[in-house]
């Protein structure tokens, strides 16, 4: 009987071997497919964008004199760093972000002829992780209220959240679907008639307001730097 239950002990090791493989390979392939849909999001986005910017351009001053009426004042990609604390260290995310802002003082009354700007804006995003390996990407949905202080410098402040996926595997915070809310402040220095430079702050929390378990969330300090085209 003993010199029988070692090759079925040999086999049950053998089959969890398989099984492990399986969860690994399934998981790559997730995480794969992830930055993909991740990528070709943010590509379309950002193509659309460009499209949306250079048709007023090509179309002269007729295009020009219906710039008022468009919908996209503001076309921008930013690319970030950022890090948090979890379980089992550091989670540090490379962040590529286009943003796309809409002025909405026209539709404000009390707005129209401020010097400040107040625009609703989209952040579809696709942010590698690097440390532990994964990704994560999403579409954050904000306000941002800019002023210019000077002819080329405009402080603002923003409030963002969205829906975000996440591939990490900690102890800290379940992989999958999530939300991500930030509060940020930064500034434009404007470089040339119509392009800006964004530089920015941002502290960001992570979570999936308790759809599943481990959900104490991942708050990150985030440092942006991109540049802007504004309509």
């Amino acid at each position: 009987m003993i010199a029988e239950a070692h090759p079925r002990q040999r086999e049950r090791e053998a089959g969890g071997s398989e099984l492990s493989g399986r969860a690994a390979a399934g998981k790559t392939a997730r995480q794969s497919a992830a930055q993909r849909l991740g990528a070709a999001v943010v590509g379309a986005v950002l193509l659309l964008a460009a499209f949306s910017g250079a048709a007023p351009a090509a179309q002269g001053e007729d295009g020009a004199a219906r710039a008022n009426g468009r919908w996209i004042s503001e076309a921008g990609f930013i690319g970030g760093y950022g890090t948090a604390p979890i379980d089992e260290g550091r989670y540090k995310t490379a962040l590529l972000i286009a943003h796309i802002g809409m002025d909405v003082n026209r539709f404000l009354p009390g707005l129209r002829g401020h010097r400040g700007t107040l625009s609703l804006f989209l952040e579809p995003q696709f942010n590698p992780v690097l440390k532990p390996s994964a990704v994560e990407f999403g579409l954050g949905i904000g306000l941002q209220y800019a002023y210019p202080l000077t002819e080329r410098i405009s402080p603002y402040i923003l409030l963002v959240t969205g829906p975000h996926y996440i591939t990490v595997d900690t102890t800290t915070q379940a992989d999958g679907f999530s939300f991500s809310n930030a509060i940020g402040v930064g500034f434009y220095l404007t470089l040339t008639k119509g392009v800006a430079l964004n530089c920015g702050y941002r502290r960001r929390h992570v979570s999936n307001a308790e759809l599943r378990q481990p959900n104490s969330g991942i708050d990150s300090d985030i440092g942006l730097l991109g540049v802007s085209f504004f309509f």
